[in-house]
């Protein structure tokens, strides 16, 4: 699996998916104007798609509301987007307020970001509760 970022003019990040075992491949837009990227994505048992980046804009997709973590603002960085397995619909969007640097799935569909100067931070699978 990988995932190759490019940017797409000033005001879009791409992200490019490959999955050799699957044999697909998706695009998709995220971002705005400033200097955002996606940091990690992966997989959870039952399909959900979980994308890490960080978004200076206040992103929002088609969510009503996003979940704010500690000190986290609408317009923090560290951004979570979980998307429904056939990539139709945003489940949740979650802020943090350290930048996220990399995302690994843990035990259980967990998430385990490394988030530079903050150190290491394990949320729960649904990335609206940090567990350490």
């Amino acid at each position: 699996m990988g995932v190759d970022n490019e940017n797409v003019g000033d005001s879009t990040t791409k992200m490019t998916v490959n999955v050799s075992l699957s044999q697909f491949s998706v695009s998709s837009l995220f971002g705005g104007t400033d200097n955002d990227d996606i940091r990690g994505m992966v997989i959870q048992a039952d399909g959900t798609v979980v994308v890490a980046a960080n978004l200076t804009n206040s992103f929002t997709a088609d969510v009503l509301s996003q979940t704010l973590l500690g000190t986290a603002t609408s317009a923090s960085e560290g951004c979570f987007v979980r998307i429904l397995k056939d990539g139709r619909q945003v489940l949740s969007v979650t802020r943090l307020a350290a930048k996220i640097v990399d995302l690994s799935l843990y035990s259980k569909g967990n998430l385990v970001i490394a988030a530079g100067i903050e150190g290491v931070i394990k949320l729960n699978s649904q990335a609206n509760k940090i567990l350490w």
